[in-house]
């Protein structure tokens, strides 16, 4: 029971980490270093254009979520929230109530929609640093397999 709990413990040590990462590396090179210099040379056009594309993807994100920022959605969402304040305090009297609620709400909205971006954000990241890491290791690979001219 004691050596399973150290063991737990250590999978999320850095030592452990890296020797995982490692152990993905030599698998993956492994892999592609079995592949002929054509199929090479295409898995490494196939990744760089994946690459590409998600770095395009990611930078489009990131672009429109700044641009709604700095077009003002956030602050319409609050001011829509207010006349909704406003309306529902007009029928029902009970204010102290409804603006609890509707802090309560923003802050959900706006702490949700934060996190969101976040997530998408640092999934986006890592997948773009994974196929940069693949395509340095078919970089590596080919420059092993003497691949003269292969693009950069």
């Amino acid at each position: 029971m004691r050596k399973h709990f150290q063991e737990s413990i250590m999978f999320f040590t850095f030592q452990e980490r890296k020797k995982r990462k490692f152990e993905k590396y030599l698998k993956e090179t492994e892999t592609l270093a079995q592949l002929n210099s054509d199929e090479l040379f295409f898995e490494y056009i196939q990744t760089k254009t994946e690459y590409k594309h998600k770095k395009n993807r990611f930078g489009m994100f990131a672009i429109s979520f700044l641009i709604s920022i700095w077009m003002g959605v956030w602050k319409e969402l609050l001011i829509l929230m207010g006349k909704a304040a406003y309306y529902f305090i007009t029928f029902h009297g009970n204010e102290t109530e409804w603006i609890r609620m509707t802090v309560g709400l923003l802050v959900m909205i706006i702490i949700s929609s934060t996190a969101l971006f976040i997530l998408i954000l640092l999934n986006y990241l890592q997948k773009i640093r994974n196929l940069y890491e693949r395509i340095l290791i078919v970089e590596e690979i080919q420059r092993k397999q003497g691949m003269q001219g292969s693009p950069k």
